[in-house]
């Protein structure tokens, strides 16, 4: 097999709605998309197959960071709506000014 150059040259803030809709088609479409999230799950480790507390241990890490790049391949591909931010309508509790018992509070 011949060895082709990857170029990695985007930014992450570069990432925009074209690439979700080109990544989701990848994932969603392809025979090669299709396989990805399955091989890259395939190489999660056992978690328990038995060992001492430091095997658990870095097995346990092991499962979590693979957890975490499928999420972030997902979340790509599948971005979550953006709230609107909510506005609290209520002052905060540690600015005293903007209480109406300070507002009226007698000099």
């Amino acid at each position: 097999m011949p060895t082709l150059p990857l170029e990695i040259s985007a930014r992450a803030d570069e990432w925009n709605s074209d690439d979700t809709i080109a990544f989701r088609n990848f994932l969603e479409t392809t025979k090669t998309g299709k396989k990805l999230l399955p091989k890259l799950l395939e190489s999660t480790p056992a978690l328990l197959p038995g060992g001492e507390t430091n095997a658990l241990a870095v097995r346990s890490g092991e499962v979590r960071g693979i957890q975490i790049i499928a999420k972030a391949l997902l979340e790509l591909a599948f971005p979550s709506p953006e709230l609107p931010k909510q506005t609290n309508p209520y002052p905060s509790l540690d600015d005293e000014s903007q209480w109406e018992d300070e507002k009226h509070k007698p000099q």
